[in-house]
């Protein structure tokens, strides 16, 4: 079996429910050597807060600012998200994936960004492979898609949740913050797995769909 390549972009946690623009942002920073050293750094610099979460120009904006290669897509498909990361450009990608238990500081109802790493299997069973920044108690008992780690997504809840809107109303549908080096090529870390156990679809106890088996934390597609 051929080993799925998975960018091994590092964990970074969001300690509340609005950093995950942020935490998105210095995961690809850390993983290409910018950037500051600190989650609260990262913050400050992207404007991020409660109110606003943080918008994707902004990120966008900052990471060229740190000497690094930056395209913003709309309308982009998975199979665009595939051929980035399989030439070393992670893609930072913004979701209405909203959960229920949100601050009422909140503005307006924006949603959560996650980071994907790699793209697996065919239609109608690809699964996009993302870090994600989330920490179990933000997302437990919801029905989000959110998880802490590295995590797969199933075809039809990424289409479902891949758009967003920030607080002027700008609609992002199907929009990927596609991060590369100036330096080409560059790669930084890259898992090899044959396996993907250790990578849930959703979490452990829910039902496994067709093209996936269960396995020890949950579902995996059945190839697997």
């Amino acid at each position: 079996m051929n080993a799925h390549e998975i960018l091994d972009l590092p964990d970074i946690v969001q300690p509340d429910n609005f950093s995950c623009g942020a935490a998105s942002s210095m995961s690809v920073g850390t993983w290409f050597s910018v950037g500051p050293d600190t989650l609260e750094e990262w913050k400050e610099a992207l404007g991020t807060n409660v109110q606003k979460s943080t918008n994707p120009q902004a990120i966008a904006t900052y990471l060229r600012s740190l000497g690094l290669q930056v395209e913003e897509r709309h309308g982009m498909t998975i199979e665009d998200l595939r051929s980035c990361t399989q030439r070393g450009s992670p893609a930072i990608v913004c979701c209405q994936d909203y959960m229920s238990a949100m601050s009422p500081k909140e503005e307006f109802d924006y949603g959560h960004y996650l980071t994907v790493c790699a793209v697996i299997g065919t239609t109608p069973n690809r699964f996009v492979v993302c870090q994600d920044s989330s920490e179990d108690n933000i997302t437990r008992g919801s029905d989000s898609i959110q998880a802490p780690g590295k995590i797969l997504v199933r075809e039809a809840d990424w289409e479902r949740d891949w758009h967003d809107v920030d607080e002027f109303g700008n609609i992002y549908d199907h929009y990927g913050i596609i991060v590369s080096s100036l330096r080409q090529p560059f790669f930084g870390s890259v898992l090899a797995v044959k396996s993907l156990e250790g990578f849930p679809v959703k979490a452990k106890g829910e039902p496994c769909q067709q093209g996936e088996t269960e396995a020890s934390d949950g579902c995996i597609p059945a190839s697997d």
